[in-house]
């Protein structure tokens, strides 16, 4: 998704064939479209970081524990100003949702908190930035879908 949401082309039968991956596989599927791809290290659950560095970079690609999946990959666009929501696409599940930073957090554990981004080598102008969209409320959306998996 980061990829396609550059302008780049993903090599879709390599993924199809393994799913998403682990680190290396995703680092070398944005080395392969062209971009440099970032990791950073967050403190657990901190929000205020992710918000900063999806301001400052794009959309990242964060691990969750579900736990029916077990580990969990999905695309976080933004997180709210006041911190109370995450905009989330969901590849495995096709979803773009909000959700409740609560609702997020319960999920965001357990794991080293690193997500994956790719670099400014392609300028994003500020009016199209992802985060730049304003959030609005869904409801539940989450919590009603999130019975049934994340």
């Amino acid at each position: 998704m980061l990829i396609k949401d550059q302008g780049g082309k993903p090599n879709f039968p390599t993924l199809q064939e393994r799913n998403l991956g682990n680190e290396e596989d995703i680092k070398q599927d944005i080395r392969s479209a062209g971009f440099n791809p970032i990791i950073i290290s967050l403190a657990s659950n901190s929000l205020e970081v992710l918000r900063k560095q999806l301001l400052k970079s794009g959309s990242a690609i964060v691990s969750l524990m579900d736990p029916q999946a077990k580990g969990h990959s999905i695309v976080v666009d933004e997180v709210s100003e006041d911190l109370s929501q995450i905009r989330l696409r969901d590849p495995y599940h096709g979803w773009e949702i909000t959700v409740s930073a609560e609702a997020f957090q319960s999920r965001w554990t357990s794991l080293d908190c690193k997500i994956i981004q790719i670099g400014n080598e392609v300028s994003i102008s500020k009016k199209d930035h992802p985060c730049k969209k304003a959030l609005k409320p869904r409801g539940n959306v989450f919590e009603e879908k999130a019975k049934r998996s994340f």
